[in-house]
């Protein structure tokens, strides 16, 4: 390719779009990138155009950004790339470069990873500032990691004493890496993770912090195969400075975007971002989740198990594709123009689009259960979705998917009941697809249904201090299905005629909002709704949390669950707070206008309560307990998915929840790993 400096280049128009150039200095880049150019329109209105020259580290980019964001890239000859790979349309770009696919390299830190090791860092420190106060040597800071802290001491010091303390200080390191290595065990599944990678072509580095005479032994011992270890001596500077890893990809010829990064510490996550390269945090070294979300890593697992799911070692588990996996794929595939006001993203459950001047919302979801319900699912779940975002179902499209071996009668059946639903949510059933095929065992009904704003309904960000009310009872949904499901312990434990109450919960109370929703968004000043489906009303607080990066705590005094489901989640020794709860509507308002709400609801006979209040993001997530402020669970899937009853072995399931194998199950916040159930 033809060396072009970059002020030669034409400059893209895009709209009202304000471009400015950049340029990043030889030798500065994540990794060289040879003969690339790449030109994308990008989903909120930026146009990036890089320029990479083959044999070189050297990158000229047009940096596009719509008018009304305010920040600017500064033009400039020389732009430190860690800023610019943190500037949010460059590092969007760098995701488009950076693919699943592709990874040809795993780099895995040690200590919390692949071993399980506890090093006691609070006494090395101690150790260590002991010794700079008897060498009487000026300490700028005891809250820097142990490496840093030698460092910055040797740093300011006389060079004589400096030689002398790094001696000593090194020694204490090395003590408690050798103390703490006696302890040391692999970390579950790390040796078959290790193995299964290079068996399928991908490299396997291994970088840490400690030094190589405690590391390589115990690699070694527990038969952790790699492709690459640097240590700390192997190296200039250590993470979580990128050198540290771009040593690594630099000897095995791999570039940054096509290397995945797995830590159990923030700062592994932090080089890994100014590297440019996929990133997973594992919490097998102690670090809380929270810990990691500054940081901003694509994927948070509690162990390796999920590593291993990204590469197709261990398959997905059955139901809704988890959020973060969810949210790294669009962020690489989602496409959109102007028209579209709010797009695809994690926890998003409506498209907001506008044409012609004209606002419109669009759901699809897809219903698997007998044909009896499919009626009523369909329209309930997809009006949900469309009426606590603002709108009022007015259009629907269907795919209507039969088994081999179905009749007329029973196809009849189906779209007599689908259009029953229609008239009575006011729904036009505007066409779709309907078809015979032996890929399914059951019917399958996918909805797609548009709607219109109401006059009044606008989202707002949700702030501190906002109170978060609930309408309707929580587990209704999950009742529903335990109770279609007939097994043989709980119609031991219940009786039918209970099991019959709580299945007919579909109806009365019901899991449709959609007038409530309407009916609040007409008469309240509300901030935001959300429908909590699938993993409960906890999913549905993380779910508009992380969204909107607010933290919350909520009473669990003000739950109300649904009675006959919660006699069946003490029965089966599950959580209520992570059961399916369509019927819920979760409200964020003003305090003042909760309370109208609230009494509101109140006289029209509508269960409800303020549950709890939005707090800043630092406070974290929280239940108040009488046990006090505890966080609030999470669970990895819906917990009725964790459920396996004794009739159903050697079955294949039918309900509308698939179920996970026992060891995806976490025994979290004081929730027992669950079991089959007999």
């Amino acid at each position: 390719m033809e060396h072009l400096d970059c002020h030669d280049v034409p400059v893209p128009a895009v709209g009202k779009t304000r471009l400015a150039a950049v340029d990043v200095g030889r030798g500065s880049l994540p990794d060289p990138l040879e003969d690339l150019v790449l030109a994308y329109r990008l989903p909120y209105q930026f146009e990036l155009v890089f320029f990479a020259y083959s044999g070189h580290r050297f990158f000229s980019a047009l940096v596009g950004e719509i008018a009304h964001n305010r920040h600017i890239i500064p033009h400039s000859r020389r732009y430190c790339v860690r800023k610019a790979l943190n500037f949010a349309p460059i590092r969007r770009l760098w995701y488009l470069i950076c693919d699943m696919r592709g990874i040809r390299c795993v780099i895995f830190d040690v200590d919390g990873t692949l071993l399980l090791s506890q090093i006691d860092f609070s006494r090395m420190r101690r150790r260590i500032l002991c010794l700079a106060s008897r060498m009487r040597l000026f300490v700028p800071s005891g809250r820097l990691p142990a490496l840093e802290l030698v460092g910055e001491v040797c740093r300011l010091a006389p060079a004589p004493a400096a030689r002398r303390f790094a001696s000593a200080a090194m020694a204490i390191i090395r003590d408690e890496e050798t103390r703490a290595a006696r302890a040391a065990r692999p970390a579950p599944g790390a040796a078959a993770l290790l193995r299964e990678l290079r068996g399928r072509g991908i490299a396997v580095a291994v970088i840490t912090r400690n030094s190589r005479t405690t590391v390589l032994p115990l690699l070694k011992k527990y038969r952790l195969p790699c492709d690459i270890l640097l240590a700390r001596e192997d190296v200039a500077r250590v993470k979580p400075h990128p050198g540290h890893g771009r040593a690594a990809l630099r000897r095995l010829g791999v570039p940054a975007g096509q290397a995945l990064c797995v830590g159990d510490h923030p700062m592994d996550i932090r080089m890994a971002r100014r590297m440019g390269c996929v990133s997973a945090a594992v919490c097998t070294g102690g670090q809380p989740r929270d810990a990691f979300v500054a940081e901003e890593p694509d994927f948070i697992y509690e162990n390796l198990e999920g590593v291993a799911r990204l590469f197709g070692i261990v398959p997905l588990a059955e139901g809704k594709l988890p959020a973060q996996e969810l949210d790294f794929l669009l962020r690489r595939t989602g496409c959109a123009d102007q028209s579209v006001s709010v797009g695809p993203a994690a926890g998003v459950d409506c498209a907001v689009v506008r044409s012609s001047g004209r606002v419109l919302l669009a759901k699809s979801d897809p219903i698997t259960l007998a044909p009896e319900e499919i009626g009523a699912y369909l329209l309930a779940v997809n009006a949900n979705d469309i009426s606590a975002a603002g709108g009022r179902p007015k259009w629907l499209l269907t795919t209507l998917l039969f088994p081999k071996g179905c009749t007329f009668p029973q196809v009849e059946d189906v779209f007599a009941r689908i259009g029953r639903e229609c008239r009575r949510h006011g729904v036009s059933w505007i066409g779709g697809h309907t078809e015979i095929t032996p890929a399914v065992r059951q019917p399958v009904a996918c909805g797609c249904l548009w709607g219109e704003p109401i006059a009044r309904a606008r989202m707002k960000r949700p702030r501190p201090g906002d109170a978060v009310l609930l309408a309707g009872y929580l587990g209704v949904e999950a009742a529903s299905i335990l109770a279609r499901r007939r097994a043989p312990s709980l119609v031991s434990a219940f009786g039918n005629a209970f099991l019959d109450r709580a299945a007919a919960a579909l109806v009365r109370p019901g899991i449709s909002i959609s007038a409530l929703a309407r009916d609040l968004w007409r008469n309240f000043d509300i901030r935001l709704m959300h429908d909590p489906t699938e993993g409960g009303i906890s999913a549905a607080v993380y779910e508009v949390c992380r969204r909107y990066r607010v933290g919350c705590v909520i009473r669990a005094d003000r739950l109300r669950f649904y009675p006959p489901a919660l006699r069946l989640a003490r029965h089966l020794r599950i959580s209520p707070l992570g059961m399916i709860s369509s019927g819920c509507l979760l409200v964020i308002l003003d305090p003042h206008e909760a309370a109208r709400a609230c009494a509101y609801l109140r006289r029209r006979k509508t269960v409800c309560e303020i549950a709890g209040r939005i707090v800043p993001e630092s406070n974290g997530i929280a239940i108040a307990t009488e046990k006090g402020l505890l966080p609030l669970p999470e669970f990895p899937a819906d917990e009725l998915a964790g459920l396996r009853f004794a009739s159903e072995r050697g079955k294949r399931r039918k309900a509308d929840l698939p179920a996970r194998r026992p060891s995806e199950t976490s025994s979290r916040a004081g929730h027992p790993v669950r079991r089959k159930v007999q």
